[in-house]
């Protein structure tokens, strides 16, 4: 996983994008002042929502299938695979890599 990146003098992007937000200023401003892509403040913005709403519940699941899959490197972070799933989605549409996972297959992909 991708370690934290400060930025603003706020631990990680997400509570950067949480704090301005909660200031006032627009996705566009967050983004202006971030120089973070407004498509990826917004992410990350709905990110930080879902994990307060009811306790950290997210919403849909994933497949049987795919958190069995990703059980073994879940264990090895001490966390649950459902949780790492989040956790990669998260990375993933906050640093802007869909088309980076995407574009390169490793055979037989999804």
């Amino acid at each position: 996983m991708a370690p934290a990146k400060p930025i603003l003098g706020y631990p990680t992007r997400t509570a950067a994008v949480v704090a301005l937000r909660r200031e006032g200023l627009s996705i566009r401003e967050v983004a202006a002042r971030t120089g973070i892509p407004a498509s990826n403040v917004s992410a990350l913005e709905c990110c930080a929502r879902r994990r307060r709403i009811s306790g950290d519940q997210r919403g849909p699941s994933f497949p049987r299938e795919i958190l069995a899959e990703l059980a073994p490197a879940a264990a090895a972070r001490g966390l649950a695979a459902e949780e790492l799933a989040w956790r990669l989605l998260s990375v993933i549409l906050a640093e802007d890599l869909v088309d980076a996972v995407l574009d390169e297959p490793r055979g037989g992909g999804r």
